[in-house]
């Protein structure tokens, strides 16, 4: 689970992993991006914007019905928050 990664720097890191065999769900805000990434890929792209708590708890959803669990988070997104955002793995 890859936040921020419909591009740049996230994307690269999603990209790394899916060649090493990994299932990896990106994480962004931008659905746009999130389609271009997701489109010609294994990546699995979910629409969130890490600001919101409920999207993180609909993306921890998501990721747990498709794989069962979660075993890397990577946020990479790149917002400034004065909150906390709480993910139970």
């Amino acid at each position: 689970m890859l936040t921020g990664g419909a591009s740049g720097i996230g994307l690269a890191i999603a990209n790394k992993f899916s060649s090493h065999g990994l299932s990896v769900v990106i994480a962004d805000v931008d659905e746009e991006l999130l389609d271009a990434a997701t489109c010609e890929s294994s990546l699995v792209g979910v629409a969130i914007d890490v600001r919101n708590s409920k999207d993180w708890e609909a993306l921890q959803s998501t990721v747990q019905a498709m794989f069962g669990r979660v075993d890397i988070v990577c946020n990479d997104a790149g917002v400034t928050s004065s909150g906390t955002v709480g993910i139970t793995v």
